[in-house]
């Protein structure tokens, strides 16, 4: 059950890291169009992944 609640919280919260990202976007329509790099999105992409990557690791339990 820890485990269930856990995961609920992780994907939780990379949910509202990420709309740190998507809400400027909509508060910016209007303004000056900024170029970036194509690169750029890919990095953060495969940071995501990777950040995921580790901590969907599960460790074995100790056992006594």
């Amino acid at each position: 059950m820890l485990q269930i609640a856990a995961l609920v919280e992780l994907v939780l919260c990379w949910i509202a890291f990420s709309l740190g990202f998507v809400g400027p976007r909509r508060l910016a329509r209007g303004q000056k169009k900024v170029v970036r790099a194509r690169a750029s999105k890919w990095g953060i992409f495969l940071q995501s992944l990777g950040f995921a990557l580790v901590w969907a690791h599960v460790r074995p339990a100790l056992h006594n």
